[in-house]
């Protein structure tokens, strides 16, 4: 009614309903039919007056009824005909039938008809002002009623959101702390209102916002001046006033955080006992153990705590309103963090979405924004590739490994920032990203060196040699029976592809893998330079070693693979369980426009096309494994892999997973089941079907 809903209940009485409708009663009464005589309460039939056919007048007498010991004379409303259905002695029943009235003016009976009008519009049943405090005032008690287990006129988004708009409003406390001093006017010295009005104008001339701090100030000097026994009593009288300006003292926002504050700890202080409990009735004893001469605050506990289902879709969509992550810093507003770790906390099963969206936001202020990441990404890599000459200026090398050694090994994620760093403006900067990236992705394997190709007019290229560590892993392929020996075992050379094994006692050296990598903008130039980075493995193109290269337990090997690596052209090479020929990798960094209009799928086939093409190419440097990573700004990046024992097609199983890391997913233990991946938005999030 008038757009609102209301609580009603109805209840059957004698001839009507009684209706309650917000705790008011209104009674319906049934249709008027004179033609049914009826027995107005409980009782017993004792005689009839007249005999049943006999004609009867208006207000006569027809039969007398018991009740609670006493006769009662029951009367027509009408002229006509009565017939008697009961018999003397009989029980009666409120409202039951005894007899039947043929009324001599049929006309009489009147049935009800069905109200077709329109009901009047009906306001609340309490006036409320219009004005900003007086609004958020109302607001926040239909919100309170909210959780303490009461229903809520309004949806709690829409109480929410208008709260967080109102306690933003500049004119919020200057209408407070008038309406307050409106009230104390009379009983509070001439001198000390002039004061307090006098600073309030200067403060709406300026536009200079409350002066909370002034005002306390006026107030405080003022008391100072009075004897100790007026200054009690002036005290207890500016009581109201002290608390506006308190709550006011730190501006606009820290009264917010208060007031959401309160609310979320006032949910926090419902629940926390129950909690802690197996279930409701152990809750309700340690209730009772807790407020046993306060009742009344047991009963409050359990109406609140039988909304709770209500109660938590409000919190979820308070901790969504106010933001008590800061958005510049990326750090926990310090008025939020022990009312939310108090959420988090909470260990029952009816409160478990509130502690885990608790959790959340506790979890996300442990990691910078990605902003702030960024920058220190930046700083980190122009560091490491740049120097200050005296009498030169800035000068660029080659990545410094002790430099970027704290992106290496930090055990924070760094893919999501890196990415963007692969098509940096500065090409120096680009190749300490890659050199990162690699290092990142390939920290199960020992990698031997690393090389550069820095030349002018064409992309930054790294290349390196790897080969997995001897006590990474402790991976063997095939069983491992009673008969079985140590020689019979294979090496696991790849943590991606379980099936690249040899025999265990094989020299290392003999199968030392090669990997090359670099960051096109366009898949033009990516075509044009593709060759170029085949040529890294084949060693046509040219690279720069460094000879300070962290790698450890390897000894200094020659520049590339011996060929035998490539042509598996050995003993132990012919008896492993698949030739080594194809042992090296390319990685392909590629950044996409914003506007492209091609998604997954798409962008699959067209590199699937541009791997066919160079099939040839690829088996002749010995490619076993292509991988395309593609950046979009703004998104996470795309990971694409091409095997060669599938004619270069696309391993679906590891999409938008770097190889190199795709054994923390262990796959392998699935090796005997069709598992098909389902893609979602979320990159980090890897689902099986």
């Amino acid at each position: 009614m008038d757009g609102k809903s209301h609580a009603c209940y109805t209840s059957a009485e004698v001839g009507a309903t009684r209706l309650l409708v917000d705790e008011r009663t209104c009674l319906l009464e049934e249709e008027v039919d004179p033609t049914q005589l009826r027995s107005p309460s409980p009782g017993k039939l004792v005689r009839f007056l007249v005999d049943s056919g006999d004609h009867v007048k208006c207000g006569e007498a027809y039969a007398e009824i018991e009740v609670m010991k006493m006769y009662m004379q029951l009367t027509t409303s009408e002229d006509g005909v009565v017939q008697f259905v009961k018999q003397p002695g009989a029980a009666l029943g409120a409202g039951e039938v005894i007899g039947v009235l043929t009324l001599d003016d049929p006309s009489l009976v009147k049935h009800a008809k069905p109200f077709e009008g329109q009901l009047a519009a009906c306001g609340p049943p309490q006036a409320y002002g219009t004005k900003t405090h007086q609004l958020l005032r109302r607001s926040l008690v239909l919100l309170t009623n909210a959780l303490d287990g009461y229903d809520s006129p309004q949806p709690a988004a829409q109480l929410l959101q208008q709260i967080s708009e109102l306690l933003q409003r500049p004119e919020l406390p200057f209408l407070e702390f008038n309406e307050v001093l409106s009230a104390l006017h009379s009983r509070l010295p001439s001198q000390l209102t002039t004061a307090l009005q006098a600073e309030l104008a200067k403060a709406h001339e300026y536009s200079s916002g409350f002066p909370a701090t002034e005002l306390l100030a006026i107030v405080n000097s003022f008391i100072g001046e009075m004897s100790p026994s007026e200054a009690i009593t002036l005290t207890a009288t500016l009581q109201p006033i002290n608390q506006v300006l308190g709550s006011y003292k730190h501006g606009l926002a820290a009264h917010e955080r208060q007031t959401f504050t309160a609310l979320l700890q006032r949910y926090y202080d419902a629940e926390a006992v129950f909690a802690k409990c197996a279930n409701e009735e152990e809750g309700f004893f340690a209730l009772r153990e807790k407020h046993r001469t306060q009742p009344e605050l047991i009963i409050d506990a359990m109406v609140s705590h039988a909304g709770v289902a209500a109660k938590n879709k409000i919190v979820l969509a308070m901790l969504d309103v106010i933001r008590p992550v800061n958005t510049q810093s990326g750090t926990l507003d310090a008025a939020y963090e022990e009312v939310l770790k108090g959420l988090a906390e909470l260990s029952g099963r009816a409160t478990a979405k509130v502690a885990l969206k608790a959790r959340e936001v506790l979890l996300q202020c442990q990691v910078p924004s990605l902003e702030e990441r960024q920058r220190q990404m930046e700083h980190i890599l122009r560091s490491s590739v740049s120097e200050t000459v005296y009498g030169s200026g800035e000068e660029y090398r080659t990545p410094r490994y002790d430099a970027i050694k704290d992106l290496i090994v930090t055990n924070y994620y760094v893919f999501d920032v890196l990415q963007s760093f692969l098509h940096h403006e500065n090409p120096y900067v680009r190749l300490a990203a890659l050199e990162v990236y690699v290092r990142r992705a390939y920290h199960m394997y020992n990698l031997v060196d690393f090389d550069y190709s820095t030349e002018e007019d064409a992309p930054f290229m790294v290349h390196w040699r790897f080969i997995l560590q001897d006590d990474s892993s402790g991976m063997f392929a095939g069983q491992v029976g009673a008969n079985t020996s140590v020689s019979d075992l294979k090496r696991i050379m790849s943590v991606s592809d379980m099936d690249f094994a040899v025999d265990n006692d094989a020299d290392p050296e003999q199968y030392l893998r090669q990997g090359a990598m670099a960051a096109f903008d366009t898949f033009e130039r990516m075509e044009e330079h593709f060759e170029r980075l085949c040529g890294l493995i084949s060693g046509n193109t040219e690279a720069s070693s460094r000879s300070e290269s962290p790698a450890l337990g390897m000894r200094p090997l020659g520049r590339f693979a011996p060929m035998s690596a490539l042509t598996g052209d050995t003993k132990r090479g012919a008896a492993s369980s698949r030739s080594p020929r194809y042992s090296h990798v390319l990685n392909v960094a590629l950044q996409v426009p914003q506007d492209d209009p091609f998604d997954d799928d798409t962008w699959s086939e067209r590199l699937q096309q541009f791997a066919a093409s160079h099939a040839v190419d690829l088996r002749d440097n010995g490619i076993r494994r292509l991988t395309f990573v593609l950046q979009r700004a703004g998104q996470h990046p795309g990971t694409f892999t091409f095997r060669e024992n599938t004619d270069y097609a696309e391993d679906m199983t590891i999409r938008h997973i770097e190889p190199g890391l795709a054994y923390q997913l262990e796959l392998p233990r699935l090796a005997n089941f069709d598992i098909r991946p389902c893609f979602s938005d979320n990159r980090q999030l890897h689902i099986y079907h």
